[in-house]
């Protein structure tokens, strides 16, 4: 499919997700039969205008468009090159797998986009 063309349409807000938490960058993936969404965010309870770190977080969803469970902290900047003074990034997560199925996983960025890291 060519998704540089086509009608595209504003869905609004993933359903159910923490109203309390920053949150970008999600991706979608299947894994043994079921949709999970990750994306990078604040950590869980603490005032998003506030956070310093950005952690990877994954939701299972019922949908693309609707949350099916609580979101679950899976990666947090805890090594020196993901950090830039007090901020710690662990973002952009994309899902990668092998076209033979021999390997699956996420890969994210982490470190400040704006340091020489």
């Amino acid at each position: 499919m060519d998704v540089s063309t086509g009608a595209w349409q504003d869905l609004g807000h993933v359903q159910g997700m923490r109203t309390d938490q920053w949150a970008i960058d999600g991706t979608y993936f299947t894994l043994n039969n079921t949709l999970y969404m990750v994306y990078a965010g604040s950590p869980i309870g603490q005032d998003p205008a506030k956070f310093s770190d950005s952690l990877l977080h994954i939701v299972k969803m019922n949908s693309p468009m609707q949350c099916g469970s609580q979101p679950v902290p899976i990666s947090a900047p805890t090594h020196s090159w993901e950090r830039e003074g007090w901020q710690g990034i662990n973002e952009g997560p994309e899902w990668l797998d092998a076209p033979d199925g021999s390997w699956k996983g996420l890969v994210y960025s982490a470190g400040g986009s704006w340091c020489n890291r």
